[in-house]
Order: C-alpha cells, then structure tokens, then sequence
C-alpha cells in the first residue's frame, strides 16, 4: 500500500519502493562470519594512532599553506608546486609548496636554519647569531676584549700594551657599566660602539637573534603569523646591530695595539672613579 499523500509528503518520495512495480534492488548475498572476518582482514585498517598521526601532518600542512597565502599571496596564487606530501621510510617530509614557503620566508623575512628537505620540525628553525662561551675567540680581538672586561680584567689581551700600561682588575668594586658606556661614548672612533659588543657578549641586547647562542633554538618559536611578523621585526634591527659590531671588530683588527690601550684607559679610568666612590662614601 503507498503512502498517502498528505502536506507533509506532497509528492509521494515516502511510496514504499518494495511495492514499487520498478523496482530494480536486489539484495546482497549473504556471506558467512568466516569469509566475513576474512575479508575484513584483507582490508587493512589504519590504527588509530596512526590516523591521528596523519591528521596532525595534514593540519600542520594545511596551517603551513595559510601562513605561505597571507604572507606571499601573489607567489601563492601563482604557485604550481605540489602539495602532496612524502614520506621517506614511513616519515613525513615537507610538500614542494611548504618548501617554497621557506625559501621565501628564509630570503625576504629572517634567514632559517635548518635544510627544507628534512623531517618535518614543529618549530621555526631559527639561524641565532649569538656568542657561543664555550667556542674559543682569540681569533676575534673584539670578542676576546669584551670577554676579558667582563671578567674585571682577568683576561683581557695585554699582547702589544705598554709596559707601564696595566690593566686593573676589578676585585673589590663591582664595574659602573654605565659610567664605561658614557666613557666610550665619548671617543671619537669606533668604540663608541664597543658597549654593543659587551652586550652582544653577554647576550644582553635585548635581540632574539643575538641574545640567543648558535646552534640553539631556546625560544621554541612555533609557526605562527605573530611569530614570524616577531622575528621579521627584530631580524630588521639585528641586521643594523651586526654592521655596527662588525665595524667595531674590523677596525680593531686593522688597529689592535691603538684600541687595545684606548679601551685599557678607559676601563683604567672607570675603575679608580668607582674607587673614590666606595673611599669617600667610607669616610
């Protein structure tokens, strides 16, 4: 018997098809639980840890291409690479598309570290330019200038100094830092910059890209619009910071015996200041 037309059913889809003279279903056959199961098995299932596996490289991916778009819309749109992604003995690789991302990014943003045709990495790798303590400096004068004056005077190259030029070793005074800022700012010369290599030395710009040592990514920088406009910002103002160091180094270089004994009589200066301080507030 068919449905009955009615408001809610005004062109008859709800007739029953059984009774329909048509009709061209046919039913399936009916397997056995054994061939069943069998067939089951000859599927192959993905686990589910596997499955979220793979939908964690797919949303990684995907997120990856959203970044590539607002940041580079006109390369995006022009792009052909492909976005399938590799796999090299069972690991994800970046697609063609993520690799073009980076070289943009590595190009016209802040340079990368890390090669583009590697594992997938959950964070940005970063390329730090800060000093790393434990590499040895003697072949930079700057670096090991700044390294002796950050320990009072201990280590600071005497090589070519005057004999009756010695440095005084901070022992019983802490260093006025501030007071060997105003000093160096006052020298009509290159170290006037020569407080941005102390900074530079002690990780103290203020810069994530100096302040952070090589071979590091303490910062754990994921890819995130906010993060890349960061690091785009502050890679602009490293980049002015390193021409400057750099200048300070090279001309210390050209020039090691005259930038030698200037910094040891400024730093000479500062020390016997903050000596009269410590005698006259004493009294």
């Amino acid at each position: 018997m068919c449905a009955c037309t009615s408001d809610s059913n005004p062109a008859r889809v709800l007739t029953q098809a059984a009774e329909s003279p048509t009709s061209l279903a046919v039913s399936p056959p009916i397997l056995s639980a054994v061939t069943a199961i069998q067939r089951l098995r000859g599927l192959g299932f993905t686990s589910a840890q596997d499955a979220v596996t793979q939908l964690g490289v797919w949303a990684d991916a995907t997120h990856l291409l959203q970044l590539y778009h607002r940041f580079f819309p006109d390369e995006f749109a022009r792009s052909t690479a492909s976005v399938a992604i590799p796999y090299v003995n069972g690991e994800p690789l970046y697609s063609e598309r993520e690799i073009e991302f980076f070289r943009l990014v590595d190009e016209r943003l802040f340079p990368l570290s890390d090669p583009f045709d590697d594992v997938r990495f959950p964070f940005i790798p970063i390329c730090p330019l800060g000093v790393d303590w434990d590499s040895p400096h003697k072949e930079h004068l700057a670096i090991e200038a700044a390294l002796g004056l950050l320990t009072g005077g201990q280590e600071f190259p005497t090589a070519g100094l005057p004999l009756d030029l010695e440095i005084i070793q901070v022992d019983e005074v802490e260093p006025d830092w501030e007071r060997f800022k105003e000093l160096c700012a006052g020298e009509r010369n290159a170290l006037r910059d020569f407080p941005l290599v102390l900074a530079w030395v002690s990780q103290s710009t203020g810069n994530v890209w100096l302040d952070t040592p090589p071979y590091t990514n303490a910062y754990d920088c994921e890819w995130e619009a906010s993060t890349i406009e960061y690091l785009a910002r502050e890679w602009q103002l490293a980049r002015d910071l390193i021409t400057r160091i750099q200048r300070v180094s090279e001309r210390m270089e050209a020039h090691p015996r005259y930038y030698l004994m200037h910094l040891a009589r400024l730093w000479n200066r500062m020390v016997r200041e903050r000596k009269e301080e410590r005698w006259e507030m004493e009294d």
